[in-house]
């Protein structure tokens, strides 16, 4: 569980065993998110918003679905050599949590939200990946507390990521190696405007635009006399 020196919740995987290459690479993984129970308690952690996201080179050549996937999307598929370096290569899908180029959806928040960024790390050697969240910085736990807005995961790597948006927009959330970020490892996360906010610079504008136009008008009369 979460010790002394972790955030209050922290991230784990589970997934199959019975073939474990087979089984992840047909999507058999999910996240896991452990907390302290005092924090449970005390905090009500469900006021924070939380998102998990897996990095992850989904291998299509070691997925149970391979031979289903050539049968329904080829028109030849007696003619697909499985073998053929081109093949395999394609089949190797840059994604974060199985989505690819920016098709990631429903990471939105506000201004002044909470945030729990969960990041899993799994595969083999080529699953390096560098996190990096344009617009934002984060907070993490290590021996210490941290800031960046860069973290680097590995196979078998989980970890916590503390964020209060504070700048609306949307915003670029990739894997910082050239390679992936070009095979479609990335997406966007929406930062809103919070709404109470939004309401408060509105009666402000109600109050200074009069009086603006009534400075500028007493301007423009008394230059007249």
């Amino acid at each position: 569980g979460a010790g002394t020196e972790d955030s209050a919740c922290i991230p784990w995987a589970y997934y199959s065993t019975v073939d474990q290459v087979k089984d992840l690479y047909s999507g058999l993984i999910g996240p896991l998110i452990v907390c302290r129970r005092p924090y449970l308690e005390v905090f009500n952690p469900r006021k924070k918003l939380e998102f998990a996201l897996l990095f992850l080179v989904f291998d299509e050549n070691e997925s149970w679905y391979l031979d289903d996937n050539i049968k329904t999307y080829s028109d030849h598929p007696e003619k697909v050599n499985k073998d053929d370096e081109e093949f395999i290569e394609s089949n190797k899908m840059h994604a974060i949590n199985g989505r690819m180029f920016g098709n990631l959806q429903g990471l939105t928040m506000h201004v002044g939200d909470e945030v729990n960024w969960y990041l899993m790390g799994m595969g083999n050697e080529i699953d390096l990946h560098t996190v990096h969240f344009h617009g934002h910085s984060f907070q993490y736990k290590h021996r210490g507390v941290y800031s960046s807005d860069v973290f680097d995961i590995f196979p078998g790597t989980y970890q916590t990521l503390e964020m209060f948006p504070r700048t609306p927009g949307i915003w670029l959330l990739h894997c910082h190696v050239t390679d992936h970020i070009h095979a479609g490892m990335e997406t966007t996360y929406t930062v809103l405007q919070n709404e109470a906010s939004s309401e408060t610079h509105r009666r402000i504008w109600n109050v200074i635009y009069p009086i603006t136009v009534s400075v500028i008008i007493l301007f423009q009369i008394s230059t007249k006399e």
